[in-house]
């Protein structure tokens, strides 16, 4: 005998819609707290999940499975997903271009049109984090300020790199997964730049990586995508870039911030999960990883 419960939810999750005045529009957020948050009293860390669309129900769960099964070496953490209400993939493919992209850039050649909204907002996108997300987060749920962290993957990867050069200090913990670095002729390079030329202290402990197979076009995606994609994809140089990048933020030797860089054997579709998993044993362990 089959008894009908209704559509699947996650456990210890609520559900938000921002009407943003920074943003002018809509962000759906989404709060999971830890399995054992009801037991637990002193303020936590939290990981702010950009593409939550996609991503907030994966890191969700990882978050919780690593909290029960860690048997107490990672640290539970709230996972609050910051995405779109609608279930139209087209329209949240445009949504994020426009917000996570920290200047306008070319958009790459593609049957999904994703830059319908417009380019180039990721500094109010973040000013929309600071003064409208943290404050609703940390005023009803045991969010501690000084222990916020942020994960993005691809164009999220490339915001949560212009988040640490704006020099605001949102986040002191960082999961960058496969970062756009390519985006407009590699600019996010020279924001790093300026933000050296006046800072020598970066607070921040960062998680970055990318997969082995995303340098080589043809492989870069699962399944694998069109030959005549390939010049396109190939120009992305997505392992290249993140090395070189990383090799310059430790030159920099700047005061506070802590890098750990791998490249893991996936590709660019493949590599969310495993990537957040990493970077939470990396960032919120006590070390045993």
């Amino acid at each position: 005998m089959w008894t009908e419960h209704g559509s699947l939810s996650l456990d210890g999750t609520q559900v938000y819609d921002l009407d943003s005045p920074a943003l002018g529009d809509k962000l759906r957020i989404t709060v999971s707290t830890p399995a054992f948050y009801a037991a637990l009293t002193s303020p936590l860390p939290t990981v702010y999940v950009l593409d939550a669309n996609m991503c907030l129900p994966i890191a969700a769960s990882i978050a919780r499975a690593m909290e029960t099964l860690s048997m107490g070496s990672c640290a539970p953490v709230i996972c609050v997903g910051i995405g779109y209400p609608t279930d139209n993939l087209v329209d949240v493919m445009s949504l994020r271009t426009r917000d996570l992209t920290p200047v306008p850039g070319d958009v790459p050649e593609s049957p999904m049109p994703i830059d319908r909204f417009g380019m180039g907002g990721g500094p109010t996108f973040l000013e929309t984090l600071m003064a409208e997300v943290f404050p609703f987060v940390e005023e009803r749920y045991r969010s501690d300020p000084a222990q916020r962290g942020i994960v993005g993957w691809s164009l999220g990867g490339l915001f949560c790199l212009h988040a640490l050069f704006s020099g605001r200090d949102a986040f002191s913990k960082a999961i960058v997964i496969s970062p756009s670095i390519w985006w407009a002729d590699r600019e996010i390079g020279v924001e790093e730049e300026k933000y050296a030329a006046g800072h020598d202290d970066m607070a921040c402990a960062v998680y970055a990586t990318v997969g082995e197979r995303e340098e080589t076009a043809l492989s870069r995606m699962w399944p694998r995508v069109p030959a005549e994609h390939a010049d396109q994809l190939a120009k992305a140089e997505m392992v290249s870039n993140l090395d070189r990048l990383v090799d310059r933020l430790r030159t920099r030797h700047y005061a506070g911030l802590t890098i750990h860089h791998e490249v893991l054997p996936e590709h660019h579709t493949s590599i969310f999960p495993a990537a957040f998993t990493r970077g939470l044993l990396h960032l919120y362990s006590d070390g045993v990883y």
